[in-house]
């Protein structure tokens, strides 16, 4: 496997779908849809492990 991009969350106030927080991170997957079907293909991993499209990045604990 051959990484292309990658990127570090911050610290988020509330949680959001992963489809939707990596809308414009990525270059070569600038659109949610574009992120679904990667997600899809098995093409992204969050901490190690695949994605999937429910999975959330987590807010801060308070």
């Amino acid at each position: 496997m051959i990484l292309i991009e990658s990127h570090t969350a911050p610290v988020l106030e509330h949680p959001i779908r992963f489809q939707e927080y990596g809308v414009g991170i990525f270059k070569t997957i600038p659109t949610k849809p574009g992120i679904k079907k990667a997600i899809k293909k098995k093409l992204i991993f969050i901490d190690g492990i695949e994605a999937t499209t429910a999975k959330y990045i987590l807010a801060e604990k308070k």
